[in-house]
C-alpha cells in the first residue's frame, strides 16, 4: 500500500503541474480585435516575470488494487492533493525562456484508505516544499538543480522526479484564431503538455476556443480541454509505470496577460505498475474519478 501511495502521489502531482502551467506576460490592457481574430499564444516572457500557481486535486471513491500471484487486495481510497509554487523568469531572449527559478511553496497529499473495515489516514508532504529549483535550458533539454546546493539523497531523488513546467505557450496556435477554432496536440508538444519526463505519450489532447467573456474583472478566452492519454514512465526504483488519464474541463485564459488564470477539470485517472518485495513480484493499480481546480496569478511583470 505504501508503494502504491507513493506512485499515485507522483502521478497526481504531475497532473496538477501540467494542468495550469502554460503562461505568458503582457500589460493588463486588451482591446478586442475588430476582425475577430485572437492571439491565444503566451506573450514572450522577459526576465523578472513572476507567476504564482495553486491547484487542488480530489479523488473520491477511488481504489488501490494489488495482485500478488493468486492473491488480490482491493483497498477503497480517497485522496486530496494541494500544490502551490512560484515561478520567476531569470533568463529569456528571442521569445524563448532559457532559465527560471521555481520556488515550491506547498505540496501535500492526504490519503484515507479503508482496510478491514478500519479507516487509516495519512498525510505526505513533498520533500521539496520550501526548496527553490533552478531550471536551465541546455542543448534543447532542461536541467534541474537545487539552488541551495544540497546533496541530500532524499531531495535529489525528489528532484529527479520533478517535471519542468511548460512555459513556452506552444499548446496554443501560432496564428490568430476565431471563436470556435479547435486544435489537437501531437508530437513533442503533446509530450511536453502531459509529462516532459515520460518515455512515451500516446493519445489525444483537444482544445476548443469556445467563447470570450469577462472573468475576475478581465476579458478571458474560455477554452475547452479534452484529454485521453496513456503515459509510460519509469518510477524512482527503475520499474515501468503506466498512467492513463481521461479528463475534460474549462480553462479561462486572460487575453491581456496571456495567463491561464483559472481552470476546472473533471475526469478519471488510472496508474499501473509492478513491485518486487522480498523476491516476489506483484502488480498494482490505482484508479478513480477526480476533480482538479487551479488558479494562476501574475505577481510581477519583468522588463
Amino acid at each position: 500500500v505504501n508503494r502504491m501511495n507513493r506512485v499515485f502521489c507522483l502521478g497526481v502531482l504531475v497532473l496538477c503541474q501540467t494542468a495550469f502551467l502554460t503562461t505568458g506576460c503582457r500589460k493588463n490592457t486588451f482591446q478586442p480585435p475588430k476582425d475577430g481574430l485572437y492571439d491565444l499564444r503566451a506573450r514572450p516572457h522577459v526576465t523578472g516575470d513572476v507567476v504564482e500557481f495553486q491547484s487542488t486535486l480530489k479523488i473520491t471513491s477511488g481504489e488501490m488494487i494489488f495482485t500478488e500471484g493468486d492473491q488480490l487486495t482491493n483497498v477503497p481510497a480517497d485522496f486530496s492533493v494541494r500544490s502551490r509554487s512560484e515561478v520567476e523568469i531569470v533568463s529569456a531572449g528571442g521569445g524563448q525562456v532559457t532559465g527560471f527559478r521555481e520556488k515550491i511553496l506547498e505540496g501535500t497529499t492526504d490519503v484515507r484508505i479503508t482496510v478491514g473495515g478500519n479507516v487509516v489516514s495519512n498525510s505526505k508532504r513533498n520533500k521539496l516544499a520550501g526548496q527553490t529549483v533552478l531550471h536551465t535550458l541546455k542543448g534543447g533539454r532542461w536541467e534541474r538543480t537545487l539552488e541551495s546546493g544540497s546533496t541530500d539523497p532524499v531531495l535529489l531523488r525528489e528532484l529527479a522526479e520533478l517535471e519542468t513546467p511548460e512555459v513556452t505557450g506552444d499548446v496554443y496556435p501560432r496564428e490568430r484564431v476565431k471563436v470556435g477554432h479547435a486544435w489537437k496536440l501531437s508530437g513533442d508538444t503533446l509530450r511536453d503538455f502531459v509529462d516532459t519526463t515520460a518515455k512515451s505519450v500516446t493519445g489525444t489532447v483537444w482544445h476548443e476556443f469556445e467563447s470570450v467573456g469577462e472573468h475576475g474583472g478581465e476579458l478571458c478566452a474560455s477554452i475547452v480541454v479534452t484529454v485521453d492519454v496513456e503515459i509510460r514512465t519509469v518510477d524512482d526504483e527503475g520499474a515501468d509505470a503506466i498512467r492513463r488519464l481521461k479528463w475534460s474541463g474549462m480553462t479561462m485564459r486572460s487575453l491581456a496577460k496571456g495567463v491561464d488564470v483559472s481552470g476546472s477539470l473533471r475526469g478519471y485517472i488510472e496508474l499501473l505498475g509492478s513491485n518486487v518485495d522480498e523476491g516476489v513480484k506483484g502488480d498494482f493499480k490505482v484508479r478513480g474519478p477526480f476533480v482538479l481546480d487551479g488558479t494562476a496569478r501574475l505577481l510581477k511583470e519583468g522588463s
